[in-house]
């Protein structure tokens, strides 16, 4: 039996921004990608930062994440396959294609290094994906999921349950001078 080739088709693709001020919505479709969108505006609102970008410090070197509201990739798609084909979600290269990708043809710097990407992919089944590709840089996983979460609870209309995330990234500055507590050994 020959493997079937898994193509994915963009059909839209659009920078989401964050919204002015959010406000509650009462369609409970999960899976409208307008719904979807509009949620992800506002959830950007307290998470400013995941619609930032990266950019080189010329000062000292340091990759630093400029929160200057440059938006999210969200990408709407389309698979010519069921999500029966991905089996066991063993083969890692078939989902790539869930999880936006950027064309650097033109050279990174060309295209400005956003730190949240979405895609939406619908199936022939039916069946729907939603690709959340995050740079570890920005927040570790129980944030990613507490962004994640409180997008959906917008998208979902339940405002009761989100909390704000914490953004005193003080706490984690090192001492001057650094004074380690453990050397390893050479």
């Amino acid at each position: 039996m020959a493997e079937k080739v898994i193509v994915v088709s963009i059909r839209e693709s659009a920078v989401v921004r964050p919204a002015e001020e959010p406000s509650a919505s009462s369609d409970l479709n999960f899976f409208n990608s307008g719904l979807l969108n509009q949620a992800l505006s506002k959830a950007l609102v307290p998470f400013y930062p995941m619609a930032g970008c990266f950019k080189l410090n010329h000062h000292n070197g340091r990759l630093e994440i400029d929160c200057n509201l440059q938006g999210v990739l969200f990408v709407v798609a389309e698979s010519n396959c069921a999500l029966d084909d991905f089996g066991d979600f063993a083969p890692p290269s078939d989902f790539r294609t869930l999880i936006p990708a950027f064309d650097y043809s033109g050279g990174i710097s060309s295209y400005p290094i956003l730190v949240l990407q979405v895609q939406v992919t619908h199936f022939q089944c039916g069946g729907v994906s939603l690709g959340v590709g995050m740079d570890h840089r920005i927040a570790d996983g129980v944030s990613n999921m507490h962004f994640v979460n409180t997008w959906s609870d917008i998208a979902r209309g339940d405002l009761t349950n989100i909390t704000q995330p914490f953004m005193d990234r003080t706490l984690l500055g090192a001492r001057n001078p650094p004074q380690p507590a453990y050397i390893p050994p050479h």
